[in-house]
Formats: C-alpha cells, sequence, structure tokens
C-alpha cells in the first residue's frame, strides 16, 4: 500500500501553529475584545487592506462600543481604554497583519 498523504496534515499542523492563540478571524476578533473588557456593549470588525511600502498589508478596523456613564472619567479612561486594547490585540494579531481600534461612546 502506498504511504499516507501527509503534506495536507503537515499544511494543517503548520497553519494550527501559526495562528496559536492568536486573533485572526472577526469572531475571533469581538470574543478578545469582549473578554478584555466587559464594558463594551458592542464591537464591529471590519477587514481592511492598506499598501504600505508598496505591499498590501491585511488588517482590521475594530470599533467598540462604551457607554461614557460606564466611566468614572471618561475624557481620561476611554482613550487610555482605546490604547490598551490596541496593544493587547495587535500582541495577539498574526505576524504582519495589522489591527485598528476606535473606541466610541454610543447610547
Amino acid at each position: 500500500t502506498a504511504p499516507p498523504e501527509y503534506a495536507p496534515a503537515r499544511l494543517r499542523f503548520a497553519a494550527l501553529v501559526r495562528t496559536r492563540e492568536r486573533v485572526v478571524t472577526a469572531a475571533e476578533a469581538v470574543i478578545a475584545v469582549r473578554a478584555f473588557e466587559p464594558r463594551i456593549r458592542d464591537v464591529t470588525v471590519t477587514p481592511v487592506t492598506a499598501i504600505a511600502g508598496g505591499m498590501a498589508r491585511q488588517g482590521q478596523m475594530v470599533r467598540a462600543t462604551v457607554s461614557a456613564s460606564d466611566f468614572a472619567d471618561s475624557e481620561a479612561e476611554i482613550p487610555r481604554l482605546e490604547a490598551q486594547l490596541a496593544r493587547h490585540l495587535q500582541e495577539r494579531a498574526v505576524l504582519g497583519f495589522d489591527i485598528d481600534v476606535r473606541v466610541v461612546t454610543g447610547a
């Protein structure tokens, strides 16, 4: 009998290793955002492609909606939350994948 096909299994394994504990899909981004900050009421993730240095770069635009009344000092806390969330998501992104985060106030 012929030996089993290892190439497809090797490719699947390589993909798993590359994306282990990484935010890749929109659904994973939503889960990561909601787990990071429970005061976030809504999350929208939009795929984006940008040209930088003559090369196309893929990424996501993450828009998180919060209520200003959930914060003691929303003018100071929301920008800090945005920066911390952006850092949190970018640390979990696949190499070369950009995540742009906006935290906005809504009803």
